[in-house]
């Protein structure tokens, strides 16, 4: 140690840049590196959620929780299975082994185990995949509030309007991981049905629902492969507006004439009955929950 002093004492000019140079990279790495409100941990727990509009607790555990979690089973580094089946939607949480080696592996096994369940409901939406950590934190909560202006209360329709472009806009900014939407409430067609009109033409509900469901379809077609590049076939035909829906015929009468739904009853734009309502200072609001990126700083 009394070498080094005297070293340093006898070459005083080289002491002093290399404590300017410790300086300035001190600085450097306090303005560049990431600042946390609190550190990213691990849990080790991936969760799987699935939705399927419609079907009961009994349906969505047939159809969607048991498949899945048939695959799961056969992974190796997995401590836990717990599931859930609801209305509407599947929820798998898994606990990764704490002994397992490679925690990247078996996330990764299971993402492929949920790909290879291939016998889903075609009206169920793909199974979402979350692994739970510290590092995806939410900053920042934002209201898009319904308030009057000159008398007059903005519709649903142009709250979801204003909330979306919102919501396109902060997704397109740095370090945001995703922005998750809190009494969102998605539209669906309501179908008005005049039972004179039904009688009249001797149309019973069944037909119409068959019509619709017809009409209104969206499921995959397989693959094209040509010039050793694989192209995705996929049929669509939803129905997206109040006038599509109106369109849609029923039969034909006796004269050959089509019946349509505008012929037999009336189409209503409307949104689904909201699970919970989010409010802001007391009206009504859609919550937007903005979650960084793991690698963004929480301050800029």
């Amino acid at each position: 140690m009394k070498a080094i002093i005297e070293y340093f004492l006898n070459r005083s000019i080289f002491g002093n840049l290399l404590t300017v140079l410790i300086i300035l990279w001190g600085g450097y790495i306090a303005f560049s590196m990431n600042r946390e409100a609190m550190p990213k941990v691990d849990f080790d727990i991936v969760v799987i959620t699935t939705l399927y509009p419609g079907a009961s607790p009994d349906e969505v555990e047939k159809l969607i929780t048991i498949p899945i979690e048939e695959q799961l089973k056969s992974i190796d580094g997995i401590d836990e299975i717990r599931s859930s089946s609801l209305d509407n939607r599947s929820g798998i949480t898994i606990k990764i082994d704490p002994d397992s080696k490679d925690t990247r592996k078996v996330v990764a096994d299971i993402r492929s185990a949920v790909d290879r369940v291939n016998d889903l409901p075609e009206d169920a939406e793909q199974p979402l995949i979350l692994e739970i950590s510290s590092g995806l934190t939410q900053v920042i909560e934002i209201g898009v509030m319904a308030t009057e202006v000159n008398g007059v209360k903005p519709t649903y329709r142009q709250l979801r309007d204003e909330a979306e472009k919102l919501e396109d806009a902060l997704k397109k900014l740095d370090g945001v991981a995703r922005v998750e939407r809190r009494g969102w409430r998605d539209a669906e067609m309501h179908v008005l049905l005049d039972p004179l009109a039904l009688a009249a033409r001797y149309i019973g509900i069944e037909q119409v629902i068959s019509a619709l469901k017809e009409r209104n379809i969206n499921f995959p077609g397989g693959e094209i492969v040509e010039n050793g590049k694989a192209r995705t076939i996929r049929t669509v035909g939803e129905l997206l507006n109040v006038s599509e829906v109106g369109t849609v015929y029923v039969r034909s009468n006796d004269i050959g004439q089509g019946i349509a739904i505008r012929d037999i009853g009336t189409v209503e734009e409307s949104f689904k009955d909201p699970i919970y309502y989010e409010r802001t200072d007391g009206n009504l609001a859609i919550g937007l929950a903005v979650i960084k990126k793991e690698s963004a700083d929480i301050i800029t």
